[in-house]
């Protein structure tokens, strides 16, 4: 299984994404924001990262940045739950930067399962 980090301020979807991810054998690290994801990171290296576009201090976008400039090999997902046109431009805003995948919140678990079975092959 995947050692996985979740950066998500929300501290609900942080713990909803660690039970399901560690109820399927996935590691899980959390991180509630992009600096402190990126010092989890160079802690403990993850093979996943799943993080939130909009965070205060280092957004998602930022963060997929700083991972890919350290020339990252982790694969990862952005998630975002804003409303609108300005979504669809910031996941592909974050694609363009080095997103694996990305995921429009409100999700279903499954998408979230899926999402990691696809990176993980």
């Amino acid at each position: 299984m995947a050692r996985i980090l979740v950066i998500d301020d929300q501290p609900d979807i942080r713990e909803v994404l660690k039970t399901l991810l560690e109820e399927e054998g996935h590691e899980v690290y959390l991180a509630a924001e992009g600096l402190e994801g990126l010092r989890v990171f160079a802690e403990s290296p993850a093979e996943i990262v799943i993080t939130d576009l909009h965070m205060p201090g280092m957004n998602g976008l930022e963060t997929v940045r700083a991972l890919r400039e350290q020339s990252c090999p982790a694969k990862i997902i952005v998630m975002s739950g804003e409303d609108g046109y300005m979504v669809e431009k910031n996941l592909e805003s974050s694609v363009i930067s080095g997103a694996d995948l990305t995921l429009l919140k409100p999700f279903r678990m499954r998408d979230v399962l899926k999402a990691v079975q696809t990176l993980t092959r």
